[in-house]
């Protein structure tokens, strides 16, 4: 079983004279940056036009084109390959019955299937939909994932998907350098099934990383000592070169020095030390070895040989955790920890349920650790702190520390700048022993936000210092921060099928360092090479959790980051609209809290989450009522698509960028005049939830009596702590008590549409002329319900 990563080192991405992506040996690849040059700045609402089919399939007929065209051009490829074998359907078997008959059930069949999706299916591609993270998927996708999925290649190995596993590493190069990762050392991503198994994989080859590091002490202990014990690897030169690595010295996170046999370095010792230096100790053992000479040609295949030896025989992979827990005990040393705020996604208790850390936090456990949120739903830094120092007190290492860059429920983005900089600060110690963890952000759901500042860039272009362009961008300066300070994580998880409009299943998994995979890689002999024998084959499915998957997701994604890049031109552009979007949609819900409040109109009170007065500045919120276009809107002496087409003028967007929450996901919720009773809140909304998304399964849905779609999620105090759910209740105008009261119901609407304020007439506010009504009708529906209940 092979157990060393074939997917770095000998593959060199470059192009060729005619513009072409070349990779390794491989030449001629349609390159996924071609247009980069011909994409035109600024929001288009024609160009866009042409990338999605459509809330009334208006690009019917270039979807139904490429489709036939994709059918057509497999079929003869079939007829092509070698022509004169022997077909097994003849004129006589296509006109027997038993062919007859089995036609007509496939087409039987077909329609039934066709009638039952039709009764149950829900209209994600429509603005009504504004409910989970679902909306159109686009064209260039739909038509990649389609003509691929005929071929169906598996990209567990590149003998079964040749040409898609060329593209998953293309796209994979490309959502890199979306994030503006350096390019030493060099990066690697790869697609998983979905963010879920994205994050699984940070915390497994995170644990595999913090180990590594007592695999190389352990190796080194070994090799010194072979009068005492054999050694288990048959390579004299890798017993003489780990032997000799006993004298390296090595520099930890506070800048000293360190020999790997000096008695301080403890098994605390070694899981604090940083990433990028556990991964440079194979190299830095072959360069020892061979006189420090960083340039000998011998240099790599001994550090090859050195990673296999400690994979093989020290990894945590291959002894398993008894040993190594025996070992932390007797350096007093507890289990490690991974750190998370409480606006995780629920994969974060899987993930580390399923690698035997525990889900829970308490006094006998502690394998996640839950820090709680701030009033604006990012991770408190103050808790945060005091968590990471009583890790340090107790001897607890910490394998990561996981920022969410776009919650599922709050819409917040995690202060992620922050969160390095206090790794910084521990790194060097302080008032106690160096502390170091791995950062992931889980920008699963926001991560493609990085389109809309991230400049045009090709993948073969050398390094720019000028990465990002924040320019008329509809994001808080706060948001951009953090978007910025991605490309400084060791991971990141983002997710093609949510915000990047492609068909699932197509998450990913990026890494900062691309040497991790070679401590989650496992290969298989039947998988084969493809360099004559010479080493391992290019595959991308040895590294990581998944085997098998679609080759069809690698093209999907592909083709739709060739029409639209990853950049301002591209995604961005998708980006800018649907953030325009979400902020009208605020606009709108803080208008209907403005006449309750003030003119003492209306009978529900609503709160969104961005509202309240800390999530802002003082000076912010002053300008923006002393707006005369917000003072018109307030008070409707404007129409609101004369309203919408004068604030989406550029020189408005200062007004609104920093409004509303970090994204485009809006958490509100409503309340009815006069009641102070948080039960009677939690029922009205999840009524509201209830006329506003279909629950009846047993029976076909009518999705024609729905005038929109929302969904709703819950705000515990276990897991949210009083700051935020306390400050969500205050805005609701609740009495919210927390010896009594344990959770708030919440709406939720994430705004993926960006046609809402686009149509044929021009700029039109659908959002007030239809959705706002539909809410507000579905809220009288739930009030009478619950005044009469």
């Amino acid at each position: 079983m092979r157990r060393l990563g074939a997917t770095l080192g000998w593959l060199g991405l470059g192009r060729d004279v005619d513009g072409n992506l070349t990779l390794g040996v491989h030449s001629g690849i349609p390159a996924i940056d071609r247009f980069r040059e011909a994409q035109v700045e600024g929001y288009s609402h024609n160009g866009i036009a042409a990338c999605f089919l459509g809330n009334k399939a208006e690009n019917e007929r270039l979807l139904t084109g490429e489709v036939l065209e994709a059918i057509a051009g497999i079929c003869a490829g079939r007829r092509m390959f070698h022509p004169e074998d022997p077909v097994p359907m003849n004129k006589q078997v296509m006109e027997s019955e038993q062919y007859q008959v089995m036609v007509a059930r496939i087409k039987e069949t077909s329609r039934t299937l066709r009638e039952f999706l039709s009764r149950y299916y829900l209209p994600f591609y429509s603005m009504r939909y504004q409910g989970h993270m679902n909306w159109d998927v686009t064209l260039p996708a739909i038509i990649g994932y389609f003509t691929t999925m005929l071929l169906n290649p598996n990209n567990v190995a590149s003998q079964v998907s040749p040409a898609t596993t060329m593209l998953e590493y293309i796209v994979g190069r490309d959502l890199c350098y979306m994030i503006g990762f350096s390019r030493d050392p060099e990066p690697w991503s790869h697609l998983t099934c979905d963010g879920t198994v994205a994050n699984m994989e940070s915390v497994w080859s995170t644990r595999e990383l913090k180990f590594f590091a007592v695999a190389v002490r352990d190796a080194i202990a070994d090799a010194d000592s072979l009068e005492r014990k054999p050694f288990p690897y048959a390579d004299p030169e890798v017993q003489d070169a780990l032997r000799a690595a006993a004298d390296i010295r090595f520099t930890a996170p506070d800048g000293s020095a360190f020999c790997m046999l000096d008695e301080r370095v403890d098994a605390w010792f070694l899981l604090n030390l940083d990433c990028d230096s556990i991964l440079s100790f194979p190299r830095r053992i072959a360069e020892h070895r061979k006189g420090n000479t960083a340039g000998d040609k011998d240099v790599p295949s001994l550090e090859r040989r050195v990673w296999t030896c400690l994979l093989e025989n020290y990894a945590l992979s291959v002894r398993g955790f008894y040993p190594l827990c025996i070992r932390l005990a007797a350096d007093s040393v507890q289990m490690p920890a991974v750190i998370v705020p409480s606006s995780k996604h629920y994969s974060w208790p899987k993930s580390t349920a399923i690698l035997g850390l525990g889900c829970q936090s308490g006094p006998d456990r502690q394998g996640m650790l839950n820090v709680f949120v701030d009033a604006n739903g990012r991770m408190d830094m103050a808790q945060l702190r005091q968590t990471l120092e009583a890790c340090r007190r107790n001897r607890m290492p910490v394998l990561q520390v996981v920022a969410v860059i776009g919650s599922t429920m709050e819409g917040a983005v995690d202060p992620l700048r922050e969160i390095i900089a206090l790794r910084e600060e521990l790194r060097h110690g302080g008032d106690g022993p160096f502390m170091d963890f791995n950062i992931h952000a889980d920008a699963a759901w926001g991560g493609y936000l990085l389109s809309a500042i991230r400049r045009p860039y090709g993948l073969t272009d050398e390094p720019s210092a000028e990465l990002f362009d924040t320019d008329g961008v509809l994001l808080s300066d706060h948001t951009i921060e953090q978007l910025q300070a991605v490309r400084h994580c060791d991971s990141v998880t983002i997710d093609p099928h949510k915000w990047g409009y492609a068909p699932y299943p197509a998450g990913s998994l990026n890494y900062r360092n691309g040497l991790v995979t070679n401590l989650v890689t496992f290969g298989a002999p039947y998988n084969g090479n493809d360099r004559g024998g010479s080493g391992p084959a290019f595959s991308i499915g040895e590294s990581g959790i998944e085997g098998s998957k679609p080759g069809a997701a690698a093209a999907g994604v592909y083709l739709s980051h060739s029409i639209l890049r990853p950049d301002r031109t591209g995604y961005g552009q998708l980006m800018q609209g649907a953030l325009f979007n979400a902020k009208v949609f605020f606009l709108h819900l803080l208008r209907i809290a403005h006449e309750f409040d003030v003119k003492g109109t209306g009978q529900f009170r609503p709160y969104v989450l961005g509202a309240g007065k800390q999530f802002h500045a003082p000076e912010f919120w002053a300008d923006f009522w002393r707006s005369p276009l917000i003072g018109q809107f307030m008070a409707r002496s404007i129409s609101d698509a004369a309203f919408v087409a004068e604030i989406a003028k550029p020189e408005q967007y200062p007004l609104i960028r920093a409004l509303g929450p970090d994204q485009s996901t809006l958490a509100y919720a409503f309340n009815l005049r006069g009641n102070r009773d948080p039960g009677v809140a939690n029922h009205l909304n999840a009524r509201i939830f209830e006329y506003l998304y279909p629950h009846k399964w047993t029976e076909p849905l009518s999705i024609e009596s729905f005038d929109m779609f929302v969904t709703m999620t819950t705000f515990r105090l276990g897991d949210y702590g009083e700051d935020y759910v306390c400050d969500f209740a205050r805005g609701l105008d609740v009495d919210f008590e927390p010896r009594r009261d344990t959770e708030i119901n919440c709406l939720r609407s994430v705004v993926m549409d960006p046609w809402m304020i686009n149509t044929l007439e021009g700029a039109e506010d659908f959002i007030g002329s239809t959705l706002i009504p539909a809410l507000l009708k579905a809220a009288e529906k739930a009030a009478l319900c619950e005044l009469h209940s």
